[in-house]
């Protein structure tokens, strides 16, 4: 009996701990975004929430940070994203090309394929980052709390990923 009463004790307040109103926002930074400008994007969008969220609902706000590794890996680590997603293809290498050299010009199916193969062995920071931003959406949800993600850039592909 003592053991039961221990756990229905030790149930509330449990409950007690858990506030199941409140929202984590996490703002998930675009490429090349450094830490400081993360911040200050993270504060602009504590302002938006703030001014446009009932106040009764308790919420925080963080940073899910995406590293950056020089702007080359960032570049591969985003067109490897891209890749997992599903978003590559002629059009995009196209634009790519056009965008550096102004001109676009002509890619084949195995260029396309040995950047991608190039691109997927070159990867090897993602993992790491990846563990880091989901021990932050883990701990909300263990706490009981809603997890809201609002990204930028490459912010997203990080999201759909994790």
């Amino acid at each position: 009996m003592k053991k039961l009463l221990f756990l229905i004790l030790f149930g509330l307040s449990m409950c007690y701990a858990i506030d199941e109103r409140q929202i984590d926002f996490y703002f998930g930074n675009g490429v090349w975004n450094t830490q400081d400008q993360a911040e200050i994007s993270k504060g602009e969008l504590g302002r938006l929430i703030e001014n446009n969220i009932k106040t009764d609902v308790p919420f925080s706000i963080d940073i899910v940070y995406n590293w950056t590794e020089g702007e080359l890996d960032d570049v591969v680590e985003t067109v490897y994203q891209l890749q997992q997603e599903g978003q590559l293809n002629i059009g995009f290498f196209t634009a790519v090309a056009t965008l550096y050299t102004g001109t676009p010009f002509s890619i084949t199916p195995t260029l396309i394929a040995a950047t991608i193969n190039s691109l997927i062995l070159a990867r090897d920071t993602q993992p790491e980052n990846l563990k880091e931003m989901l021990a932050k959406y883990d701990a909300s949800i263990n706490d009981g709390h809603r997890v809201v993600l609002i990204s930028h850039s490459q912010g997203n592909l990080f999201g759909v990923q994790s």
